[in-house]
């Protein structure tokens, strides 16, 4: 698939493998810790799915991977797609030992995933059981396997802030050719993971396992942060905290909005169901944004000006 465009930039194929070779030799170095670090998110829900697989009379199973599912794909699709674009100018950057441009683009990049997983999280937690409705309800999937399955997503849509910042830190040390360093972090969080699962699943049944998991993805992004920050300092700036506290404060109004409009739409009908989502979401986002404008959030201010230069 990629030869027509390798040959466009003056580029000729031909097959070779010398595992003697500078370059493979490097290649197998970086890609041993990343293979382990990709089994964070497969092992930890294995585990989820296994102490799951006694409850709910064997629902809770059911509930766990359909929500761990839907919440991979509403969080992945952000997250890879910002973390996929700061990738290769963060290598480049890293080749040409550009400190300060790369300090720029992590403190941005961080910023920027912040800004619209939090308000995104808060938004699937409270509208997770009409999701879930809308989604799956049908057949043998009844209003009961809704009420399950909606609990479930709404205690991982809480680790949507943690998995958010996983994704972008761990693209950043790859592109610094530090592999080891997320290995080390991956397999802490599948220890913590399962302490936690284990604990909580004693507590609060199979809600526990997804509130472990968003605990130790926040743990673990937080933990990303300190030390990528001890590896350049200057990636987390003094500032950054009172941009965080409006984003919460906007994405509190934003929730409150939410709240109001679920208790005003009432029913549990096909339109009414889809009119809760709509609004929510239509005016949920209008109102965040102009919470986060009114309260001058610096990332929103910078956003809203490059779109304004790009027209």
């Amino acid at each position: 698939m990629q030869l027509p465009a390798v040959k466009k930039k003056g580029f000729k194929y031909k097959f070779g493998f010398d595992f003697k070779d500078d370059g493979i030799r490097k290649v197998v170095k970086l890609a041993i810790p990343i293979l382990i670090s990709t089994w964070v998110q497969p092992i930890n829900n294995l585990v989820n799915l296994r102490l799951a697989s006694g409850l709910e009379n064997g629902e809770a199973v059911s509930a766990i991977e359909y929500s761990y599912n839907l919440y991979l794909i509403i969080v992945g699709v952000f997250s890879y797609t910002l973390s996929n674009i700061i990738f290769p100018e963060l290598s480049k950057l890293t080749a040409d030992n550009n400190q300060t441009e790369i300090k720029k683009i992590l403190n941005n990049s961080t910023k920027i995933s912040l800004l619209f997983i939090i308000p995104m999280s808060v938004g699937i937690a409270l509208i997770s059981d009409d999701i879930i409705k809308i989604i799956y309800e049908r057949g043998e999937f009844t209003a009961h396997s809704t009420m399950l399955t909606s609990q479930a997503l709404l205690y991982y849509a809480i680790g949507m802030i943690g998995y958010g910042l996983m994704e972008v830190l761990n693209k950043a040390f790859y592109a610094m050719q530090d592999s080891k360093t997320p290995m080390k972090i991956s397999i802490v969080a599948i220890l913590l993971n399962l302490l936690l699962s284990v604990s909580l699943v004693r507590v609060m049944g199979y809600t526990g396992l997804p509130l472990a998991a968003s605990i130790t993805s926040i743990i673990i992004g937080i933990l990303m942060v300190i030390i990528i920050n001890k590896k350049i300092p200057g990636i987390v700036e003094k500032d950054d905290a009172k941009e965080l506290a409006k984003i919460l404060i906007s994405a509190m109004a934003m929730g409150l909005l939410i709240i109001v409009l679920k208790n005003v739409i009432l029913g549990n009908t096909l339109i009414k169901t889809i009119l809760r989502i709509v609004l929510s979401v239509v005016l949920g986002m209008i109102l965040y944004f102009s919470c986060t404008i009114l309260l001058k959030n610096q990332t929103m201010n910078e956003y809203i000006s490059k779109i304004k230069k790009e027209r």
